[in-house]
């Protein structure tokens, strides 16, 4: 089950791009072009991350690794 976190709604896609919630509200997108955390996260949780295409915003932090965790294996 998901958390009210998770389903909190953290961008908007349009034709090619991603807006940040506050971008996308002040464009007046539309509720069915809303993704929510769970799916920002999921989608996006690679070393690239997901920034806003119109302010620049960091939507989902990129995935680094910590070097530290490889050693101690």
């Amino acid at each position: 089950m998901l958390s009210i976190e998770q389903m909190t709604i953290t961008a908007y896609i349009t034709d090619g791009d991603i807006l940040c919630r506050e971008c996308g509200e002040k464009a007046g997108l539309p509720a069915k072009d809303a993704l929510c955390a769970y799916t920002m996260e999921s989608e996006f949780s690679d070393e690239c991350g997901a920034y806003c295409g119109d302010c620049g915003k960091v939507i989902v932090e990129p995935y680094v690794e910590d070097e530290d965790e490889e050693d101690n294996l």
